[in-house]
């Protein structure tokens, strides 16, 4: 038979070149291409052309099917004469409108490709010197203390929005109940779905805190859950001490202040060590516990030293590096 039914052959060349049809359509195929030289050149070309879009890899999120169709309905809309055998020029453009989509549904292929490798690779956002805010790609918003670090995969991909830490970093996270967002740091995740919470992890040692919301950490086969006004701190042990957050000092790389609230000067203390890359020792013990209870501002490390001196009556002596409470 030499003749097809031009509205239909596209589809019986793809059935043939699929090993799919009755054997009667088969048989028809072949005999078109074998009945003229020029069908048997638009069927190499059109080979050619099924061949590449099979080797196009697509991504699971595009619609492969949804793909073919739209690439079936362009080439319907390409003019046909109803004499496909005798009309090689037609062929030829419908033959060059075909391979354009196939470029096309490549190039936009390759370039998904590129795109979502290049928005998947690793992001680290780092402080450096200074403490830094910065906002992920779910809307949640960062701020790491100095000399910390934060990883997580550029578009947060995944069932989950997973970031690991080094240092210490304050978490503002954008709810999202269907995927949650989970923190690693040492051998610990906390994950959430929407809270504030503040994260520090020094030698070996990791402190949670809750500024709002709920939080749950696991570590090793123990869950605690923790909620607004409580912290967490783990140590050498499998332990973890769930107990009441007496103060804001946590917050001082993110608000620049240093708030006291009946807080033990041993504690201040080691907050301006954090803070001012001091060498502050309480020589005298006894002074360990004195409580106190002001907010130091943007100040500058010699005026809260002069207010402690001012305040409790004692002695700030300097020894080259080292500042000596006595």
């Amino acid at each position: 038979m030499k003749h097809l039914d031009p509205n239909s052959i596209d589809e019986l060349l793809i059935s043939y070149l699929l090993n799919e049809g009755n054997p009667e359509n088969r048989r028809r195929v072949e005999d078109w291409v074998a009945a003229d030289a020029g069908n048997r050149k638009y069927f190499d070309q059109f080979r050619l052309i099924w061949e590449t879009s099979q080797q196009l890899v697509l991504p699971e999120e595009m619609d492969e099917q949804a793909a073919w169709r739209r690439f079936q309905q362009r080439v319907a809309k390409v003019e046909k004469k109803p004499r496909l055998v005798r009309q090689m020029s037609d062929g030829f453009f419908r033959f060059r409108a075909a391979a354009s989509i196939i470029l096309v549904i490549g190039a936009l292929t390759l370039g998904y490709l590129v795109w979502d490798k290049t928005s998947s690779a690793p992001v680290v956002f780092a402080s450096g010197q200074v403490s830094k805010a910065d906002t992920l790609p779910d809307g949640s918003v960062v701020t790491l203390n100095k000399n910390s670090e934060i990883t997580y995969a550029g578009r947060l991909k995944g069932n989950e929005r997973n970031v690991s830490l080094k240092g210490e970093a304050f978490f503002n996270v954008t709810p999202d109940r269907k995927k949650p967002f989970v923190v690693t740091v040492n051998d610990m995740t906390i994950t959430v779905v929407g809270t504030a919470f503040n994260v520090k992890t020094k030698d070996g040692n990791t402190e949670v805190i809750v500024e709002s919301g709920v939080v749950k950490i696991k570590r090793h086969n123990k869950e605690r859950i923790l909620t607004k006004g409580q912290k967490l701190l783990t140590g050498n042990s499998d332990s973890l001490q769930v107990q009441p957050n007496p103060d804001e000092l946590y917050n001082y790389y993110r608000t620049k202040e240093f708030i006291c609230d009946n807080t033990p000067l041993w504690k201040l203390v080691t907050i301006l060590n954090e803070a001012y890359d001091a060498n502050i020792i309480i020589e005298n013990k006894t002074l360990n516990q004195l409580p106190l209870t002001t907010t130091f501002s943007n100040e500058s490390l010699e005026n809260v030293l002069h207010v402690i001196g001012e305040t409790f009556g004692i002695t700030v002596e300097r020894r080259g590096e080292v500042i000596i409470l006595k």
